[in-house]
């Protein structure tokens, strides 16, 4: 054999040897469907909502495939109490373990019983038609709202009035307030109010929960420095609200209208209370009373937290322009 044929030989060798190989690291390495990803993750088909109502609420998505033909034969559903759990695969709430069905839509949460403002992180992984898994999606989050009568146990506190004897416990410490006309738990005029409060959260703190609790008779829009944060439109439901990604270390502004609707003058009233905790700190809770700034105009910046109370002119003829009062 001369030294090329030689040569020739060892070259075929070696390519024999990474073909083979290879396909041996193919048959021993788990399928996944890179074709079928499960995408747009919803709860009662809203993205990560808030104030959930719903004991076993229903959960849903989407496939995508970039191959034709292609459709889910199987899931599996994750869910955890926290993101950590949620990432490390650990679902303390409920794990479905692998379903046969094709079914992408109203899938029913059959886990650990929920409690009210419980937060359920979860995710999802599905099969494709030939049996290959894909990745898990990208998380989702629901929160609960408030579940049971017994978490109703407070009363209308500064405004008074026999229509409003709902009780609810989450808000013990909180006041109903409107903004200083007529009286307001008989005959409050119809518009929209404007109030506000500010927290400051101290460098170096990291948020690991935040819930704004709120109702408003007739119905409110609520911000955190200037995003909406949420609505409610039905003052005997509590609305259970997820500030968390809106605040930030040092001053924030908590801002809500509030509007009476109806025919005549009737009674008004908003009640909130929000909780901030912190990983490895005291948490820190806020409550509708005197803390709060009521205004019956809307002024320029009101929902910000780099503002006085009165928006951007915040000088005591504005706010007694605005009849900006402390309740």
């Amino acid at each position: 054999m001369t030294k090329a044929q030689l040569a020739l030989t060892i070259v075929l060798v070696v390519l024999m040897a990474v073909i083979f190989g290879c396909d041996s690291d193919d048959r021993t390495a788990p399928r996944q469907a890179d074709s079928l990803t499960p995408e747009y993750l919803r709860c009662e088909y809203r993205v990560n909502p808030s104030g959930i109502d719903q004991t076993s609420p229903r959960l849903s998505w989407v496939v995508q495939s970039a191959r034709r033909a292609q459709n889910q034969s199987a899931y599996r559903i994750l869910v955890a109490s926290t993101e950590v759990l949620l990432a490390d695969g650990k679902a303390d709430l409920w794990d479905s373990g692998k379903i046969d069905s094709d079914q992408t839509n109203q899938i029913v949460y059959a886990g650990k019983p929920l409690q009210s403002q419980m937060r359920c992180h979860w995710k999802v992984m599905v099969w494709d038609a030939d049996d290959n898994a894909s990745g898990w999606s990208d998380p989702a989050l629901w929160t609960m709202g408030l579940l049971k009568p017994t978490d109703w146990q407070a009363r209308w506190i500064s405004i008074e009035s026999t229509q409003k004897k709902n009780e609810v416990s989450i808000f013990k410490d909180s006041q109903w307030i409107w903004y200083p006309e007529e009286n307001p738990a008989q005959n409050a005029l119809l518009g929209t109010r404007y109030f506000r409060t500010t927290v400051t959260i101290p460098a170096g703190y990291r948020i690991s929960k935040a819930i704004l609790t709120i109702t408003a008779d007739n119905s409110f829009v609520a911000f955190v420095n200037g995003q909406e944060a949420g609505k409610g439109d039905n003052f005997k439901k509590a609305q259970s609200l997820d500030i968390s990604k809106h605040l930030r270390a040092g001053r924030n502004a908590i801002a809500v209208a509030s509007t009476n609707t109806g025919d005549n003058a009737n009674p008004a009233g908003l009640i909130a209370m929000a909780r901030i905790e912190f990983a490895g700190e005291a948490p820190l809770t806020i409550f509708t009373g005197t803390g709060w700034k009521a205004a019956n105009t809307e002024s320029a910046g009101w929902k910000d937290a780099g503002v006085g109370p009165c928006g951007r002119q915040n000088t005591p003829s504005a706010c007694a322009s605005l009849h900006a009062k402390e309740l």
